[in-house]
């Protein structure tokens, strides 16, 4: 149960940091404040989900409807996080840290077409240390070379900040299952490419770390079926 009390919490201050991390304006002082009136929330309201359900969703000041997407991402991460103690026991923190990791530049990208360096840096580091096999080390070299070819023979089809992520991302999957996550998130990216050409109206790129991040979720979830 803690974990997915713990899990709602961060799924409340994520999406808040990423937004804030997003335009650069980053303020570890200043309280949550109502979207629409601005007026500051009461600490009875930064509840996580329990306070959007006693509240019918509304600010308790200028009555206005919170996004849906603050308690859908709350539900998540903290189902999630409740999950990953499921599927990683022996690691349950370094799993957890990074899930986290990954949740904010998936959201930074989406919102803003980013990824800081900071966060990658932290993300290199955690698999460094707790994944320091050869093997994995090795594949994640060969890995950056072949989509580093791509981006340098095709540009424009790739961002470097993916690229990056992709190859850290090799740390944190046996090699013969990171084949399966590589095409999954490609195939997710495609998906979200159609969905907003024909569904959204923005003419800026398409992210690419949301789709990553689905696949590491699904890869890690299935990936019993993926050895079969």
């Amino acid at each position: 149960m803690i974990y997915f009390i713990f899990g709602a919490c961060m799924g409340s201050f994520l999406p808040v940091l990423a937004e804030e991390w997003a335009v650069q304006s980053i303020s570890w002082l200043r309280r949550s404040r109502c979207d629409h009136c601005q007026r500051p929330l009461k600490y009875f309201q930064l509840v996580p989900i329990l306070s959007q359900l006693f509240s019918n969703s509304q600010c308790l000041f200028c009555r206005q409807q919170f996004s849906n997407k603050y308690i859908f991402l709350e539900l998540s991460i903290a189902f999630l996080s409740l999950l990953w103690t499921d599927l990683f026991p022996s690691q349950i923190v370094v799993s957890l840290i990074s899930l986290y990791i990954l949740t904010l530049m998936a959201l930074i990208d989406y919102h803003q077409g980013w990824v800081p360096d900071f966060l990658q840096l932290c993300l290199l580091l955690l698999g460094l240390i707790f994944y320091p096999e050869q093997e994995r080390v090795c594949y994640a070299g060969l890995i950056f070379v072949i989509l580093s070819t791509i981006a340098y023979l095709r540009p424009g089809r790739i961002g470097f900040a993916d690229i990056k992520l992709l190859t850290i991302l090799c740390l944190y999957f046996p090699v013969q299952l990171y084949p399966y996550f590589l095409a999954l998130a490609s195939l997710i990216g495609l998906i979200m490419s159609f969905l907003f050409k024909n569904f959204r109206f923005s003419n800026r790129a398409i992210p690419f770390v949301p789709a990553i991040f689905f696949s590491y979720i699904i890869t890690h979830i299935f990936r019993q079926c993926f050895y079969q």
